[in-house]
């Protein structure tokens, strides 16, 4: 059984807590170095998952074919 349409279900749930989170930095991020690199961290986390997502697609793209 293919798993990558649940991998990508996981990770777009990830991406909503991520960004969550990041509101919640962005409000704090004027308290200090420490919330801007959690912002930051929390970014590049993102990007990642997406990137992840996008090889994902692409390989249920390529299947169907």
């Amino acid at each position: 059984m293919d798993d990558r349409p649940m991998k990508k279900a996981r990770m777009l749930a990830e991406i909503a807590s991520i960004q969550k989170q990041a509101k919640v930095l962005a409000v704090q991020k004027n308290r200090g170095a420490h919330y801007e690199r959690l912002a930051r961290e929390a970014e590049e986390r993102v990007a990642k998952l997406r990137e992840s997502i996008a090889t994902i697609d692409a390989e249920l793209a390529a299947a169907k074919q």
